[in-house]
């Protein structure tokens, strides 16, 4: 798979600049020598005015002095003007004058191009210079110039249109967005600049806004299920306190059955208070900025021989009997990266929930295995016979897994045959 390169804009933009100069002189010098080289053979294979002139002289017998039929001549060729040479003297003659030179360089320099013509009054050196070539090549020069500057401008303007292609898309597709959340943005390039870093932006944002929301209607779903149960479970031991208190009030209640009534009434008034406090402490941990995580760095066998082990004694008196197996101690040296005293309440709630439902007259198994880098704990035990479901509100499980959530970890727990198993992943 190849590597995704990463580049500027603003690089990109000066490449582009650069490349289109490049071009554009480029393109100037092709189209100027190829318009030089197709002038000059034309120029070449049409260069026959010498013979012309050297016929016009014969037959209509002109000297070297007859300027007003040489203007004439130069009049009809247009753009043809002739140089007569004469020993030191010489006189250019053109469409409408004629300037007669002595000794001077540059006009001498036309000798180069002169050839004899016989007049009447003698043979002359006679340099016939056509100059419309000179305006065709103006012309080409011109042209090239101006071919060249809008082959560069349109390689820039090629690359902006590009690039307000991509920007005038990337609204289109927000736009989408805004209408449709599960509209999906993806960018076609394969090398990513800011533009894409945009495309990148604009999709990360989308998949946090479905996440949020998902994760907003999950919670919502947990607090509807939650109020339905919590309905349920304090309507029963309201009811049965009503029901007991009635029955005091009775005129014909004895002592003792108004003592047994109260001591009834008194233990479900507990497990009432119970359930509004687990129901406080849920919504503390579900309400936004409560859970304040602050990790460090433990030795993973110390801290877990310290969090179960505290917990072990106290209910080791109570009689329960306990199985650990010995990874624990296969955990020296292993550092766990976590917030103590929020595991702790994780722990604590386990345990407790131990002491409410499990049965004492069998062991209960903790076992502890490292996998992957990650330290997995299992609680096993039997449940009391006298255990009933309804009994439970579940909102200490749903507060530890929003605490395992917040440490990076996790905590699952499932009932299987007549046995309760919490599984801990740190």
């Amino acid at each position: 798979m190849s590597k995704t390169r990463r580049s500027s804009i603003k690089i990109k933009t000066v490449i582009v600049i650069f490349s289109a100069l490049i071009i554009g002189v480029i393109s100037y010098f092709l189209f100027f020598s190829t318009g030089e080289y197709i002038v000059s053979k034309y120029y070449d294979s049409q260069n026959n005015i010498e013979y012309e002139f050297q016929a016009f002289v014969e037959e209509n017998a002109i000297s070297s002095l007859d300027k007003d039929k040489i203007q004439e001549w130069c009049k009809k060729k247009s753009n043809v003007y002739c140089v007569v040479f004469d020993d030191n003297t010489q006189r250019l003659i053109d469409d409408t004058n004629m300037y007669e030179y002595t000794f001077l360089d540059i006009m001498n320099s036309y000798r180069y191009y002169s050839t004899e013509i016989q007049f009447s009054d003698g043979i002359y050196e006679v340099a016939i210079i056509e100059y419309s070539e000179d305006k065709i090549m103006t012309v080409i020069y011109l042209s090239s110039f101006v071919i060249s500057i809008v082959i560069a401008l349109a390689i820039i303007l090629i690359y902006l249109s590009s690039l307000v292609n991509r920007i005038t898309n990337i609204s289109r597709q927000a736009t989408l967005v805004s209408c449709d959340i599960n509209h999906s943005i993806s960018k076609r390039k394969k090398h990513r600049d800011e533009i894409d870093d945009l495309y990148t932006s604009i999709e990360d944002m989308r998949c946090d806004i479905i996440e949020h929301y998902e994760k907003q209607k999950r919670t919502e779903a947990a607090n509807r299920e939650l109020i339905t149960n919590m309905s349920h479970d304090i309507r029963t031991p309201l009811t049965s306190i009503i029901g007991y208190n009635e029955m005091m009030v009775n005129e014909n209640c004895s002592k003792e059955e108004l003592k047994q009534y109260a001591s009834y009434s008194l233990e479900k008034a507990k497990q009432l208070k119970e359930m509004s406090n687990r129901l406080f402490e849920y919504s503390l941990i579900y309400e936004s900025g409560k859970i304040k995580v602050e990790k460090e760095s433990f030795d993973a066998s110390l801290l877990l021989q310290q969090l179960i082990g505290e917990n072990l004694i106290i209910l080791r008196q109570k009689g329960y009997e306990f199985i650990v197996n010995d990874n624990i101690t296969a955990l020296n040296g292993y550092n766990l990266s976590t917030d103590a005293t929020v595991l702790k309440r994780v722990f604590d709630n386990i345990f407790s929930n131990i002491s409410k439902y499990a049965d004492s007259q069998k062991p209960i198994y903790i076992n502890i295995n490292v996998f992957e880098d990650r330290i997995i704990i299992e609680f096993k035990n039997y449940v009391k016979e006298s255990f009933e479901e309804s009994t439970s509100t579940k909102i200490g499980l749903k507060c530890c897994e929003r605490l395992m959530f917040e440490l990076g970890g996790s905590i699952t727990s499932y009932s299987q045959d007549k046995t309760y198993i919490s599984k801990i992943v740190i």
